[in-house]
């Protein structure tokens, strides 16, 4: 897709084109809806000459561009989590390596499990997994499948889905001996 405003500083550094995106419906001959991430809060309905179909890029070894962070109503940025790579004790602390949705092994991050532990789906898949990894103080399971935070009984944290975090630590991703 072309012809897309970017809000970069100059047009002719701008990319070119952006996608790949999912055709919802073809409307007519020449006009196509298109499934947008909400974040570029533009028309989703365009013209075939905008359009072009998608073919990997391999010159350069470029790498496909990352999903956008998800924006909340409060401006602050999100990101999915995929799963839980590996852990490691620092400092009588313990930290997850977060494996982000759409993004390479290169670019994981290490976060407290804390954080973690907020988010449930991903609690459940690392314990279905590895049933002795540590797990953080604030996280305890319950025989009926309820989880606790902060010692209220509640199905989920308040205002978090089961695999969205607050950007990620910008440092470099610390690269661990593969645990499994």
């Amino acid at each position: 897709m072309s012809h897309c405003p970017r809000g970069r500083p100059s047009k002719k550094l701008d990319n070119k084109k952006l996608g790949p995106f999912v055709i919802l419906e073809k409307i007519s001959l020449h006009v196509y809806k298109l499934e947008l991430p909400k974040t570029m809060r533009t028309h989703n309905i365009f013209h075939i000459n905008l359009l072009a179909s998608f073919t990997e890029d391999k010159d350069f070894h470029r790498r496909q561009a990352r999903p956008p962070p998800i924006i909340t109503e409060e401006g602050e940025e999100q990101y999915k989590v995929d799963h839980v790579v590996a852990w490691e004790w620092h400092k009588n602390s313990l930290y997850y390596q977060i494996r982000w949705k759409g993004y390479d092994l290169v670019e994981d991050t290490m976060e407290r499990a804390e954080k973690i532990a907020e988010l449930p789906q991903i609690m459940e898949d690392l314990l279905k997994q590895h049933p002795k990894a540590p797990i953080p103080k604030n996280y305890k399971q319950s025989k009926m499948g309820i989880k606790e935070w902060g010692g209220k009984p509640q199905t989920s944290p308040p205002a978090l889905s089961a695999t969205t975090l607050q950007a990620p630590l910008l440092a470099q991703p610390t690269t661990l001996p593969s645990l499994f």
